[in-house]
């Protein structure tokens, strides 16, 4: 149907899982295309996989980890800066930032589009994918990453709670402090 409306079966389908995500059955849904969800994820996974010769890879390995170092560290600055200016204390922003620091599965979209399209020459297409899915590949690392820097970071931040935007903190009166 999206095709025929001019749009890409990637965006159609991208659409068609927001909507259903706004459905009060949205626990159901999600059971009942879960086995089919996983067999579609890892034929994406092995088919974005099979759209990078390992010869590229070798041989722009370094382009390629210094791009997925520059996101990764960029990344984590922006969004641990924007989760401070929403008032919550540092440990968390840092967590948050760290967490959230890879490029999304919806770039090999994007990326599929603008390549389909020629927006982008085909080696930097690969090169960009290839950040990508590296990035993915680093999310278990950045996870852990966030355990062992947080409770440092915690412990070196002085916060006053009563400014966390989440306990009704800066009001006055009785309330709870909870240790973090």
């Amino acid at each position: 149907m999206t095709t025929k409306l001019g749009i890409s079966a990637e965006l159609g389908a991208f659409m068609a899982g927001a909507a259903l995500s706004t459905t009060e059955d949205q626990q159901a849904i999600l059971h009942a295309v879960e086995p089919t969800s996983n067999l579609f994820l890892a034929l994406f996974v092995c088919s974005t996989g099979l759209t990078i010769p390992p010869a590229f890879l070798i041989e722009h390995f370094m382009v390629l980890a210094s791009g997925v170092a520059l996101i990764i560290a960029g990344k984590s600055i922006l969004i641990a800066s924007v989760v401070l200016l929403f008032g919550f204390p540092p440990h968390t922003a840092v967590r948050v930032g760290i967490n959230l620091a890879q490029v999304g599965e919806f770039g090999f979209v994007l990326l599929s589009i603008a390549s389909r399209y020629g927006m982008i020459p085909h080696e930097v297409s690969l090169l960009l994918i290839g950040i990508t899915a590296l990035s993915l590949l680093m999310t278990p690392f950045c996870l852990q990453l966030s355990l062992k820097v947080v409770p440092r970071v915690a412990k070196s931040s002085r916060y006053d709670e009563e400014r966390a935007p989440l306990n009704g903190g800066g009001h006055g009166g009785n309330h709870v402090r909870h240790e973090r």
